[in-house]
């Protein structure tokens, strides 16, 4: 995001924050956390560490600009091994990750993007700009093409309903397969050493904020 500087920077912190007004962030309910990345990525706040909208709200206002470039990458593999740890998600719990972003990786995003698949992260990518890479995009969301929406800086405000809308959809139906699931081995006599664990989380460019039922990406190019 450095060809854009820190005053839309800002604007991503702000559209991340209005983001997560749309759920109930408690212990019990949502929990937020975030990566902020540019070359290195960097742990901002994780899942457990605040339970209020308030107390999230200051964390993410804190954050500062990252210089450097943009390893997507990197910082998806961070929250998929440092967000999403097993001592940190809640069994049985939908997981989300949003990547919000306005330039192309320059690193490879397909083995992260696939270790965040297999555990189990439902993962959405807002694309800002035209410097981007549709493909590459594609991979992050690990092929789902209706989790990758574009925008521009001044149109966020319009996207943001389609990407609360998207993240409704598709934390239902991971909510809804893992009911399933649960009553098939409960009702019936199906064994399974795998257990279906889901999380919900966003992301904002060079910046990612990742949630127990919801998570963001923040990244600055």
């Amino acid at each position: 995001m450095q060809a854009y500087g820190e005053n839309n920077f800002q604007i991503l912190k702000n559209f991340t924050k209005s983001l997560i007004l749309s759920f109930d962030i408690s212990s019990g309910s949502t929990r937020v956390g975030a990566i902020v990345y540019s070359t290195n990525s960097t742990v901002a706040f994780k899942l457990d560490q605040y339970s209020s909208y308030n107390e999230v709200e200051e964390a993410i206002d804190t954050i500062s600009y990252p210089g450097g470039g943009t390893y997507t990458g990197k910082a998806l593999n961070k929250a998929a091994i440092d967000l999403y740890s097993d001592a940190v998600v809640r069994e049985n719990v939908p997981k989300v990750l949003v990547v919000i972003t306005d330039g192309v990786s320059t690193d490879a995003v397909t083995q992260p993007a696939a270790l965040l698949n297999d555990s189990g992260v439902l993962v959405y990518v807002v694309a800002i700009g035209q410097n981007v890479d549709h493909t590459q995009l594609t991979e992050i969301a690990h092929c789902e093409t209706e989790h990758v929406f574009t925008a521009e800086f001044h149109s966020l405000g319009i996207v943001i309903n389609d990407v609360r809308g998207a993240i409704c959809r598709g934390t239902d139906y991971s909510y809804h397969k893992m009911h399933v699931l649960s009553q098939l081995l409960t009702n019936t006599s199906l064994q399974s050493s795998g257990v279906l664990s889901v999380y919900a989380g966003r992301s904002v460019k060079h910046l990612l904020v990742s949630c127990s039922l919801v998570a963001s990406l923040l990244n600055k190019a």
